[in-house]
């Protein structure tokens, strides 16, 4: 029993470290090199004792992609719907690295 304690403990720590340097990486990427571009909202939800999240699309050397994002705390909750055009930034070497673009 004791070992399949240790060994779910480790598969668990490896997992949240994964995602922590996915994270680091990403967030590196977009500060070195970014380029601006015009995304689309395509939803946008609320999940109950984790706040209000947004996904959008946007367009990339002829390639969509797609995330979904915390919102920023500058957006208001009523004021971004569906639809809505946003600035997004995205990184240079990993067109799928991208985040609202911030305001100035």
């Amino acid at each position: 029993m004791e070992t399949r304690y240790w060994l779910a403990l480790l598969i668990l720590v490896g997992l949240l470290s994964l995602g922590i340097i996915g994270s680091i990486i990403e967030d590196d990427s977009l500060t070195k090199c970014h380029n601006l571009t015009k995304g689309i909202v395509t939803d946008v939800y609320q999940i109950k004792s984790r706040g209000y999240f947004v996904k959008y699309k946007y367009l990339v050397d002829s390639s969509y992609y797609s995330k979904t994002v915390s919102k920023p705390k500058w957006i208001m909750v009523g004021n971004i719907n569906i639809g809505d055009s946003i600035d997004i930034v995205y990184s240079c070497s990993n067109s799928s690295f991208s985040d609202f673009a911030p305001v100035n």
